[in-house]
Parts: C-alpha cells; structure tokens; sequence
C-alpha cells in the first residue's frame, strides 16, 4: 500500500493538503480466475501455476468465454491472433485482459472491431493492456454499446481502424430514448495512457477520428497519435473534470480537423449530457503538431449553430507547431478560463496568430474571464506578414507577460489585443531564448534578463508517496 499526500497551492499562497492510501494487490494472490492462452502452449511466464490453458487461434471467442469478475486473461507475447469478432466487455469486473510472458506484446489481426464496452447497461472495473490491436481499414478498436466506468487502456498499439478509441453517449442517448428512462449515463473515470495509435484510413463515408471520448473524471495521458488519416485526432464531445497531459499529437491528413478538439453536448438536446458544461479540464505538457490543420485545437461549439458550453478550461504549458495550412493554433470560446506559458511555434504557417478567443457560436454564452500569461509565440519565416500572438477582443480578463519573437516577419506584430488588465506583453527584438534553433519546447525557455520573465504558474507541489508494506 502507498499513502499519496496531495497539496494544493492557490495563486495566493494558500494550500490544503488531503491524503489517501493506494493499495495495489496481485490478482493471484487475490483469488482472481487466471486464464493464460498461447498458440504454442508456452506457458512460460504465466503468473498462475493453477491457471486455465487455452490455444486456439481466435482471440475474441477465447476472451468472451471468461468475461466475469475476478478475472485475468493473459495472451503470450510474441503471437499472432484472429479474432472473430469483438471482445464483449459486457459484465462488472474487476478484471484483466493483458499480456504474459517476454517479448512484443501479443498480435490480433482484427476484421472489424477489438473490443466493444457495455450491452445496453453500465460497466465497470476492466483494465485492458499490452496488447497489439491491427485493424484492416475499417471498425472501431475499441466502441461501446452502453456506459463504461473505472476502465483503463495502457500501452495499447491502435492501428489500422477507421475509429480508435471511441467512447461517445450516442448510444446511451439511443437506448435511454428507447427504453423512456435515464438509466444509463456519461461514462466516467476512462483513462488511456501510453498508449499509440496511428495509421488510420484516408477516404470512405466517414471521417477517421483517433480517440473520443464523452466522459467525466477521465484522463488522456503520454499517448503518441500520428498518421492520423482525414479526421480529428482528440475530439471529446463533453469532458468534465478530465485531463490532457503529456500526449504528443498530429493531425490528420485533412486541412478542416483539429489536434484537439473540445466542444460540449447541444444544451437541452435531449441526448445524454445535455445539461452540462465542458468544464474543469487541463490540457497541458503536449506537443501538438498542427501540420495540416487550419485550426490546430479548439475549445469551442463544434460549428456556429450549435449552443455547447465550455467553461473553467487551463491550457497550459503545451507546445504548438504550424504546417502550410494552419491559419490559427488555438481557437476558443470559454468562460473563466486560463491560458499560460505556452509555445506557439507559428513557423511554416498560412497565417501566423496563436490564440484566438472570440463569440463564434452565438446562440452558445458569450466568451468571458480568461487570462492569458507568460506565452512566447515565435516565428522564423521570412515573409510580408503580420503576427499576432494573443487575439482576445473584448472577453478576456486581462493578458500579461505574453511575448513575440519573429526576427524576420516585416508586417505587424502584436504581442496582446485585449481586454481587462495589460502587463508587460513585448515584442522582442533580439532572442530572448536559451537557445538560437528555436525548433524544439526546451529552446524556448528565457534567457536570464531577456526580457523579464513572467510571474511562474502556480504549480501543484508533487506529492510524497511513502512505502508502507
């Protein structure tokens, strides 16, 4: 067991401290149901001497004899798979589907779809992990059919699939309609992390999208997407209380998506989540690579049409690159959000504005209260055109300490235009960076002195974890 201390410091130097203990069993020694399945009955590396031996080739119909609590099925590194059809994770846990054994995590070569989560109820307690998921063009990796809570994705391989990971409430909405209840809600506590998925199609009917998500208490972390094919990479539709952390994203191979994309539930649409915000989010520490994008994040309604309401969002200490068609690196419309110490790397771009907060959506409340800090946007092309680093109008609460470096862009610059209180936004005219190749996040840290650099963000003080058995 582990005792995890965490203490929170507020801008004024106020903090409070809660504790809790973390308690971490082996399901053997739990009691959990071990199954270990290899096509060449090696059995080395099996955790469970009483263990279930299983060797048949077709994953799926293995996985789905043993989906009950207390249990871990475990394939053998090393080997291929063809599953028929999809892993149903249609019962509660606690359970497992992982890996055993050395070498590369386990192959399954799928037709159409990996895992589908939930049958018309609600789920919960699975960890899937260690696994190789291949799809062959079309499908979703992992789907569901209901709502998922307390489930964890680590270190998946995703590729191939027409949807990675998409776990939306269309289908809640769906049967909840259907049935004239509420029973089934959000899904919550979803967590994917270090995971990669790339290598999705271009064409067909429907756009290809990497992860999904419509859920609250949830987390996005030190995943790797690239080859994204012709949809969004991150789009969550409604997140509440979530994360984005330390991902490293690019975008797909179609100018009108987004890295991230942030939005909300239509209000009074009817559907699950109707009633809520997009709210209570951090989206920090990523590198996200706009390359093909007009629009490299957005918190904001997915069009102008829509009433999707964001609110309490920081977006900070992320580092953002421009491609030939990005135009705008970060496009929002939110209330009482923060946006601070940031990169925004608009070389190689059409157009060269990093952040944009504006009322897009007029039937969805207007933007107000969001601070803008410490952000360094940079370019170092040559060209006739003005740069702009922080484009706020009339909504923002106040912008200080924002900085343009662009030694060789001979239109205007402008390092804030906004509202609210104005402190020392500058616009450099000599490198005030650490370093002069300015193409990595590290490079753009200031130089001591040049120019003064901006009060630091109030940090959450990392925790002490104490080993008790």
């Amino acid at each position: 067991s582990y005792v995890v201390n965490l203490t929170v410091t507020d801008g004024a130097g106020a903090s409070s401290t809660t504790s809790t203990v973390v308690t971490v069993t082996d399901p053997v020694k739990a009691g959990f149901r071990t199954v270990c399945v290899s096509r060449t009955s090696n059995w080395s590396g099996c955790p469970d001497p009483s263990a279930i031996h299983e060797t048949g080739s077709d994953a799926s119909s293995i996985a789905n004899k043993y989906i009950t609590a207390n249990t871990q099925i475990l394939f053998h590194r090393g080997e291929t798979w063809s599953p028929s059809g999809s892993v149903k994770l249609h019962a509660n846990g606690p359970g497992l589907i992982g890996a055993y054994g050395t070498g590369a995590r386990p192959i399954w070569n799928v037709s159409s779809g990996a895992f589908q989560v939930a049958n018309k109820n609600t789920i919960r307690d699975w960890r899937v992990m260690d696994l190789d998921l291949r799809g062959q063009g079309g499908g979703t990796a992992i789907g569901d059919e209901g709502t998922a809570k307390q489930i964890l994705f680590l270190r998946l391989n995703v590729q191939g699939f027409r949807f990675g990971i998409y776990l939306g409430n269309q289908k809640a909405s769906y049967y909840n309609n259907k049935n004239g209840n509420n029973a089934l809600g959000l899904h919550e506590e979803i967590f994917v992390v270090d995971s990669e998925i790339h290598k999705l199609p271009v064409g067909g009917s429907t756009h290809s999208r990497g992860m999904s998500l419509f859920s609250t208490h949830s987390a996005q972390l030190g995943n790797y997407m690239h080859d994204q094919g012709d949809g969004h990479t991150v789009r969550n539709g409604l997140y509440v209380k979530s994360l984005i952390q330390n991902n490293k994203l690019h975008a797909s191979r179609a100018p009108a998506t987004h890295v991230i994309k942030l939005h909300g539930e239509i209000y009074g649409s009817g559907d699950v989540g109707d009633d809520q915000w997009t709210e209570q989010v951090i989206v920090s520490d990523n590198q996200l690579f706009g390359d093909q994008s007009a629009w490299v994040v957005t918190l904001q309604a997915q069009n102008n049409f829509s009433d999707e309401r964001l609110r309490k969002i920081i977006f900070e200490r992320n580092y953002v690159t421009s491609g030939p068609a990005v135009q705008v690196q970060l496009v929002m419309q939110t209330q009482d959000s923060v946006v601070r110490d940031n990169v925004f790397n608009l070389s190689g771009g059409m157009a060269y504005t990093g952040v944009r907060l504006s009322h897009y959506t007029s039937v969805a409340p207007a933007p107000r209260n969001t601070t803008f800090t410490g952000n360094k946007c940079y370019s170092g092309d040559r060209v006739s055109k003005g740069i702009t680093c922080i484009s706020a109008g009339n909504y923002s609460k106040n912008g200080s300490y924002n900085l343009i470096y662009a030694p060789y862009q001979s239109g205007s610059k402008t390092a804030f235009s906004g509202s609210g209180d104005q402190g020392t936004n500058s616009v450099a005219s000599s490198n005030p960076f650490v370093s002069s190749s300015l193409t990595k996040p590290l490079d753009f840290e200031l130089a001591n002195g040049n120019p003064t650099p901006p009060p630091p963000a109030v940090k959450i003080p990392e925790a002490p974890v104490q080993r008790m058995n």
